[in-house]
């Protein structure tokens, strides 16, 4: 070792990194079922916005969710099946 040197490691810059909530990066968007069901909005998802190249909707396009017939149709007596959409087209989040 070099005179006059020490061998101090603590104090680096960028040893500790922020924490970031990962919720802070999401967005909500609502999902919407064909028009066969009365329920026609019958919930949202989470997608992480929008950055740089990475385009939110495109993380949501194949997307399947799945839902219980009962309801999609109101009706309870068929909350023994379910029904599983895919995601094929995303609009506007508003």
């Amino acid at each position: 070792m070099a005179v006059g040197k020490t061998n101090k490691k603590a104090g680096r810059k960028g040893n500790k990194k922020k924490t970031v909530d990962p919720f802070t990066l999401k967005e909500w968007y609502d999902i919407k079922a064909p028009s066969i069901f009365q329920v026609r909005n019958p919930g949202k998802t989470l997608v992480t916005r929008t950055k740089g190249t990475k385009i939110a909707s495109e993380g949501l396009k194949g997307r399947v969710f799945e839902f219980s017939l009962g309801d999609l149709n109101n009706d309870e007596d068929l909350g023994y099946r379910k029904v599983k959409l895919c995601c094929e087209d995303v609009q506007d989040n508003v």
